[in-house]
């Protein structure tokens, strides 16, 4: 996230047997060709597995809300909204994969 600047997007993924997918969706956002300042809210829901780890290893560095308990995926969502910054908020699922500048475009929508 570039600093002293505005927040344009708000990203909130909910970690729920995301392990095989959520690092996909972070490089997929990295390569993002857009110029948005991002914020990328990770909601850890209490699964057992890496998912957690992996987003928090990641370059992008995801803020992070760690459920003790599966909150379920509405409340998990609620959560982070709570926290964004954005002018845009965006809701996608750890299995999902931006391609091309598509979230410039849907900004500029």
């Amino acid at each position: 996230m570039k600093q002293n600047k505005t927040i344009d997007l708000s990203i909130i993924i909910v970690l729920y047997r995301s392990e095989d997918t959520v690092k996909i969706l972070l490089d997929s956002i990295a390569k993002s060709p857009d110029k948005l300042n991002k914020q990328i809210v990770i909601v850890d829901n209490a699964f057992p597995d890496k998912a957690l780890s992996i987003a928090q290893a990641h370059k992008l560095s995801p803020e992070i809300i760690r459920m003790n308990i599966n909150v379920g995926f509405s409340r998990a969502v609620n959560a982070a909204i709570k926290i964004s910054k954005g002018k845009h908020v965006l809701l996608l699922n750890a299995d999902t994969k931006i391609i091309g500048n598509s979230l410039e475009r849907l900004v500029n929508f």
